[in-house]
């Protein structure tokens, strides 16, 4: 069934929903591990996207709804209940919602059942991230396993941080990016890997964005004219800089802020006298006894 929105036509359905986001590739499976799609977070049948698929690029996603179909351009109250199906389309100023489905629309999920003609093809969102409702996200990573094509980015730095500095942002010099590709097995924590270079590497830490980790270059080999096994150990700290930061712990020193009255033989003394004072309330030194009687106190302390 479709349905043509009641509501003044306008260009609100090109406003991205947000909610979560989806980049990258993934195969279209012959069959859903989850197979309820709620619509409680998608409000409208069209989901703006760019997708790439068997060499044409659609840019909405529309939406079919148990109870209702759903071409809608804005909220629509009655597109509700589980979505069922989910097609891929282009549209354009000059081709709005109407009476019936874009001519080139694709079916890519049909009554809970993905369409099988698509079965094993590659669904492309790209590198850069897209807003999608989060229903939608956690269906596709639910249900589509993560196209790997065996490339891999290596952002190559200058690192001039210390080792136990947490984040090293700002101590990162850009040397260069090499695209390549993995042609054999290696270890994610200790990765060597053979690139090609004209010129003798000069750079001593690597991110590897496959791994969605940074390493330091622990030793540079040369295996032909050209060729360089770069071996690396991974930066924990900095891998992992954004989780660490937002832990709460009991800090045994600080190099900005300390307590003097604590002793600490890593601080630096001083000769000079440090002279302090101190005011002591009077209910302190004065206090009574009995119903009338107050007494005042004195302490002195010699040595």
């Amino acid at each position: 069934m479709v349905v043509k929105s009641l509501n003044e036509i306008n260009h609100s359905y090109m406003i991205p929903i947000e909610g979560d986001v989806i980049s990258g590739s993934y195969v279209i499976p012959d069959h859903t591990t989850t197979v309820t799609l709620s619509s409680m977070e998608v409000d409208r049948g069209m989901i703006p996207v760019h997708i790439d698929l068997k060499g044409h690029t659609y840019n909405y996603m529309l939406l079919d709804y148990e109870v209702n179909g759903a071409w809608v351009l804005t909220k629509y109250t009655r597109a509700d209940n589980n979505i069922k199906s989910i097609y891929l389309c282009n549209i354009t100023d000059a081709n709005t919602p109407g009476g019936s489905y874009p001519t080139d629309i694709i079916s890519l999920y049909n009554n809970r059942v993905f369409n099988s003609e698509l079965v094993g093809e590659i669904l492309d969102f790209g590198k850069e991230t897209q807003d999608i409702p989060k229903t939608i996200s956690d269906f596709i990573k639910a249900n589509f396993k993560e196209y790997d094509d065996g490339s891999l980015d290596m952002n190559l730095y200058h690192n001039n941080a210390e080792r136990n500095r947490v984040d090293k942002t700002n101590f990162l010099e850009s040397v260069s990016t090499l695209n390549g590709y993995l042609r054999d097995k290696t270890s994610i924590t200790n990765p060597s890997i053979i690139i090609e270079m004209s010129e003798f590497p000069t750079f001593n830490y690597v991110y590897l964005p496959k791994f969605n980790r940074y390493y330091y270059v622990t030793n540079i080999l040369s295996i032909a004219t050209n060729l360089w096994q770069i071996d690396m150990h991974v930066d924990v700290l900095m891998s992992y800089k954004d989780k660490i930061l937002l832990q709460s712990a009991i800090i045994e020193r600080n190099e900005y802020e300390w307590d003097p009255y604590l002793i600490d033989s890593s601080l630096p003394v001083s000769k000079e006298p440090n002279i302090t004072v101190e005011e002591v309330p009077q209910s302190i030194i004065n206090t009574t006894y009995g119903d009338d009687d107050m007494y005042t106190f004195f302490l002195e302390v010699v040595g």
